[in-house]
């Protein structure tokens, strides 16, 4: 190549070339070099271009000597104190030296070759910027590296990440999930989106204003006060296309390159609208392991993990707050959940749930724990737990679930018994777990509840030997059913001149060490575990048996018998099969029988009620409605159910006193009386009760002014002895 051809190159090249002195001065520059460095380039002292990339030239003459390989150099300008005046500071540039020789080959000259790389070294760090900033950190940490990564690429003051405060108000807002500003992580803040370029973001697509932003905008305040020039905003959107946010990056200066990391910003919203999906799922799933879906409550294993926290506090050496668990339970709740559906049942608990929530302290944990229990938590970190104030607590409760609830057109009526256990107690097992506390509690409701509902019961330790006795009494029942302890006794039905017209059946338990135990004792349990359902059958069958022995030996014996039939009992699908089965075994006629439902066997599933009483009836069964007055009567219920008799409650009897008047009873008296029922009166004590009775309209009686129960043998005589004073 002659020097001609070498000139036309040197002088039309893209690229900056230089030509070095063995001095280190320039003593040629083409075009492109004049361009970046300025005019006064060549012959310039003040540039030192081997001190530019870091090399002495002593350092680059040796290299060159003997070798004719390049030497390559990247350097970013801005970092170097010696700069000529026209230079771009802020550059990347990659240098190319290479030997010049003359003809005997010896270095004469350096040439220079420089190339402004910026734009791929830019390039490079977006992409590095962005990896980092989507990388597999998650959750807040996941945001804020994201507007901090973001910020840095665009080389800005400021970039966020907002939500719409509340989609379905009409007052759009903005709040910032995470915020970088000036390099570091600032305090989120909110904003409303009218007249702010967001307003055009939000939902549609990204807006680019690389300056004379606070023109464009001039009601945005924020804009003014941060100073803004330059804005650049994109979408956020879910995988349905739903918008959730806007992605910004906002600077005091013009935005550069914005068209080159557009798609950058983009990328980084659809990765925040991935997390941001993801973290709603993720708080989905802990809302469905830790809330209750009915109340939106704490459920049972939020409770546990609040009761393993305040343990684990003693564990990390502080001691451990004095506290006071509540067990709540609501009274008749599976009566009126039975009678009046599961709906019902349903809002009563949402209704309970949030009335705890609305009226009780902040400072209490509520939690439902399934089925018509909750618990509240009460915590004092400062002193001892005082018991007036966990009783003042209680007594709220009490009175927050006693008021009336309305359901529908329903006015219901339910109250609350509470358990309560106060933890750590010296009169507690020092390994307590989060089980025990809640057995304890669970204990203290049962006394609550035994002791007639509506009230408080504070655990202690006397309270685990009821329920060691209650537990004795059930394994008792077994084997009182295997060993024949249980006893059939009567209690007869009389008219006013105390002729025997009927008697009901009663059972007693003849325990072999504990004597007669008497049915309160021994029925509410058997109730709960399940064993009325053997009792139940146990006693139809021996009243029959009895009934069948009489009959035969043609002993006196009452013209009909009244035996209680439990709500288990009368669910069971086979219960009309199975007691026909019964009358017919021993020979004894339907129309001796009459058989003793509360309403809360009767309200469970009034269609299947219907058909089982018409089917009993038409066999010959007499019904009666036992305890009538106590539960939920329905006039209704009582118009369309098949019934023969009612029998008003002793707890009513106990309230007819000479010289008062009884309306409540002469009502139930008239209310049988319209419906052509018979009508009993259960509990007359006494030769008044009896004749006002009588002046009532009422005229079966049942109680210890005529006759005691007694064992079923001694009946027949009973009966004897009645019938010779008459």
């Amino acid at each position: 190549m002659n020097s001609n051809q070498w000139n036309q190159i040197f002088q039309h090249t893209p690229m900056g070339m230089l030509v070095l002195s063995l001095e280190g001065q320039v003593v040629h520059c083409n075009p492109s070099a004049t361009a970046f460095w300025g005019e006064q380039i060549c012959c310039q002292p003040e540039l030192d271009l081997p001190a530019i990339m870091e090399i002495s030239l002593s350092e680059l003459i040796n290299r060159f000597k003997d070798n004719d390989e390049p030497l390559i150099r990247t350097q970013q300008l801005k970092i170097l104190n010696r700069l000529p005046k026209a230079a771009n500071p802020s550059a990347w540039v990659r240098f190319t030296l290479s030997p010049i020789r003359d003809d005997a080959g010896l270095l004469t000259e350096i040439l220079v070759s420089q190339q402004d790389i910026s734009d791929e070294i830019y390039s490079r760090q977006v992409i590095e910027n962005t990896a980092q900033g989507v990388s597999a950190i998650s959750g807040q940490g996941f945001f804020e590296s994201l507007v901090t990564h973001l910020a840095r690429i665009f080389d800005a003051k400021y970039a966020f990440i907002g939500l719409l405060n509340d989609p379905d108000s009409a007052h759009r807002e903005i709040k910032t999930l995470a915020l970088s500003a000036n390099g570091t992580i600032a305090d989120n803040f909110s904003y409303a989106l009218k007249d702010t370029p967001c307003d055009n973001v939000y939902g549609q697509d990204t807006c680019a204003i690389c300056e004379g932003v606070q023109e464009l905008y001039p009601d945005d305040i924020l804009l003014q006060e941060m100073q803004i020039e330059g804005y650049i905003g994109a979408p956020i959107f879910d995988p349905q296309g739903n918008p959730l946010g806007i992605m910004v990056v906002l600077d005091t200066k013009p935005l550069e390159r914005i068209e080159q990391v557009t798609s950058i910003l983009e990328i980084f919203a659809a990765r925040a609208g991935a997390e941001i999906q993801r973290l709603a799922a993720e708080e989905q799933i802990h809302r469905m392991a830790y809330e209750d879906y009915l109340t939106h409550l704490p459920n049972r294993a939020s409770l546990y993990q609040e009761l393993q926290s305040l343990k684990n506090s003693a564990k990390a050496g502080e001691p451990e707050p004095h506290s006071a668990l509540f067990m709540i339970d609501l009274d008749h709740f599976k009566t009126i959940n039975d009678a009046l559906g599961h709906d019902v049942g349903d809002e009563i608990i949402r209704k309970a749930g949030e009335r705890l929530r609305q009226k009780l302290p902040e400072e209490v944990f509520i939690s439902r724990i399934g089925g018509d229990e909750f618990v509240v938590l009460q915590t004092n970190k400062q002193a001892g737990t005082d018991t007036r104030e966990v009783e003042l607590l209680a007594e709220k409760i009490l009175y927050l679930l006693s008021q009336p609830f309305q359901i529908g057109d329903r006015i219901i009526n339910i109250g609350a018994s509470i358990g309560v256990v106060l933890f750590p107690q010296t009169n507690l097992a020092d390994n307590y777990s989060e089980l025990d506390l809640m057995r304890y509690a669970d204990i203290a409701l049962y006394q609550a509840k035994s002791a007639g509902r509506e009230r408080c019961v504070i655990y202690s330790p006397e309270h685990q030997q009821e329920v060691n006795d209650r537990l004795e009494i059930e394994r008792g029942l077994r084997d009182a059913l295997q060993h024949d302890q249980l006893k059939i006794f009567m209690q007869p039905q009389v008219n006013p001149q105390g002729k025997a017209l009927g008697a009901e059946v009663l059972l007693r338990w003849e325990h072999p060490e504990k004597g007669m135990i008497p049915p309160f004792r021994f029925i509410p349990i058997a109730e709960e575990t399940g064993l009325i359902l053997r009792i139940g059958n146990w006693v139809l069958d021996k009243t029959l048996e009895m009934l069948s022995n009489w009959q035969q030996n043609d002993s006196p014996s009452p013209a009909v018998v009244s035996v209680n039939v439990s709500a288990w009992q009368f669910s069971q699908p086979d219960f009309v099969h199975q007691t026909r089965s019964l009358c017919a075994k021993w020979q004894i006629s339907p129309m001796r029988i009459v058989l003793e439902v509360t309403e809360t066997a009767l309200l469970r599933d009034i269609t299947e009620t219907r058909m089982k009483l018409e089917a009993l009836r038409q066999e010959g069964f007499r019904i009666s409605l036992d305890d009538f007055g106590t539960g939920y009567s329905s006039l209704a219920y009582l118009r369309d159910l098949p019934l023969d008799e009612l029998k008003i409650d002793k707890s009513f009897i106990d309230e007819v006193q000479p010289g008062s008047r009884q309306p409540l009873v002469e009502s139930m008296i008239a209310i049988g009386k319209h419906m052509k029922m018979d009508v009993v009166a259960e509990g007359v004590e006494t030769a008044d009760q009896a004749e006002q009775l009588e002046q009532m309209g009422c005229v079966i009686y049942q109680g210890y002014h005529f006759a005691r129960p007694m064992p079923a043998e001694e009946l027949p005589l009973w009966i004897e002895n009645q019938t010779s004073l008459a």
